[in-house]
């Protein structure tokens, strides 16, 4: 995928963390009234309401209150279909509702700042561009501000684990879309996952639980079984993060690292020329 195409996949990360932290805000402030208040503050004349906030937006709610006066939209599921990551931007950095602490301001405005970045730069499709280099800089760089979004505004270690994890592979896929390294063996791939991870899991004085040590022995046996090829390990070990399962977080949660937290360092193992990235 093309540099841009990263940035989208951290913002659609951070999305419901950010979307839950407005709704929170919101309901913290002004309880159950900020729709009557910003939606639907003045029927003829919206002129006051925030920019975010459409005629299609606002018909949808008068017409609900309209037919039932108790109609309120509590659920924060009610906000998916109406905002997107720039909307949601706006309607922080617009509206004096919600009071944003120095720190948390500048988050916001960095965010919106690469999400116009994002908007207007120019598509690439599947391709790096003409400045493969540029691009995954500026790729970086963007990610790294999402990602210290959920850390330091939102307080989601788990979306800052899974943008850094997206980093990584984008990272990974730039080394091996622009430069075309020769990878190690598979036998060396599977020797190295071996001794950072499995070993300490499956240990048997590890306090892992019994489940989790018989799914990695199952899943490790069978990538030893099945792997010729090292891209074959690779694909392994990204699919592993995808799932997004529970073994990541029973490991650590005793201590040990996961494939998610070994990311950079598989992605700077993999290739036989050392310092590719």
């Amino acid at each position: 995928m093309s540099p841009r195409s990263y940035v989208t996949g951290a913002f659609d990360l951070l999305f419901p963390a950010l979307l839950k932290f407005i709704y929170t805000r919101f309901m913290d402030l002004k309880k159950h009234n900020w729709w009557e208040d910003y939606v639907c503050k003045n029927k003829r004349n919206r002129e006051g309401r925030p920019i975010v906030f459409t005629d299609e937006m606002c018909n949808h709610l008068e017409k609900h209150m309209d037919s039932n006066p108790d109609y309120k939209p509590y659920d924060i599921n009610d906000l998916y279909d109406w905002f997107d990551e720039l909307s949601l931007l706006k309607l922080v950095l617009q509206n004096d509702v919600v009071k944003l602490f120095k720190p948390e301001a500048k988050v916001f405005g960095d965010l919106k700042k690469i999400r116009n970045d994002w908007a207007h730069r120019g598509r690439t499709g599947e391709k790096w561009g003409a400045d493969e280099l540029k691009e995954k800089e500026w790729a970086v760089g963007s990610i790294q501000t999402i990602r210290n979004a959920a850390k330091n505004v939102l307080r989601r270690t788990d979306v800052e684990n899974h943008i850094s994890t997206h980093l990584a592979k984008m990272e990974y896929d730039w080394i091996w879309e622009v430069k075309k390294p020769e990878l190690r063996s598979h036998t060396e791939l599977i020797g190295w996952l071996y001794n950072r991870v499995v070993k300490s899991v499956i240990a048997r004085n590890s306090p892992v639980c019994t489940k989790i040590k018989n799914r990695v022995i199952k899943s490790f046996d069978e990538l030893k079984d099945k792997a010729k090829t090292p891209e074959y390990v690779v694909d392994y070990f990204w699919n592993a993060i995808k799932q997004k399962s529970e073994v990541g977080h029973e490991i650590r949660k005793h201590g040990f690292d996961a494939f998610e937290d070994i990311c950079a360092e598989f992605a700077d193992y993999c290739y036989k020329v050392k310092g590719m990235r």
